[in-house]
């Protein structure tokens, strides 16, 4: 067989091609292999992110319960006073009355 040197230059182009296409497609499975774990990474991170904000929610809830419900017994507390303070003048109010009451009925029978 003779082999031309044309030949050989169309061979080793061919070898040339046939490389180059081989690393091409092993950096695109580089590329795509890179791809899948910046995916997976930016999803846990993600995740991550998630759990720790879903967390601080809770966290800032439970404080604004905790205090909401310090509040409504600080409240409960005050109106309890206010009502007694209310009740004990009623009843001053109430026993004087009676009071005048029955010294008005004593009077007019006596009469």
């Amino acid at each position: 067989m003779v082999v031309l040197e044309g030949d050989t230059v169309v061979e080793e182009s061919i070898k040339a091609i046939f490389e180059a296409e081989k690393r091409a497609k092993e950096k695109i499975e580089d590329a795509q292999r890179e791809a899948k774990k910046i995916v997976e990474s930016a999803r846990a991170e993600a995740e991550r992110i998630k759990e720790q904000a879903m967390g601080e929610a809770r966290a800032r809830a439970e404080e604004v319960i905790k205090r909401s419900k310090s509040r409504a017994e600080t409240d409960i507390q005050e109106l309890l006073k206010k009502t007694q303070t209310q009740l004990q003048a009623l009843e001053k109010k109430a026993r004087a009355r009676y009071e005048n009451a029955v010294k008005l009925i004593l009077e007019s029978i006596m009469r």
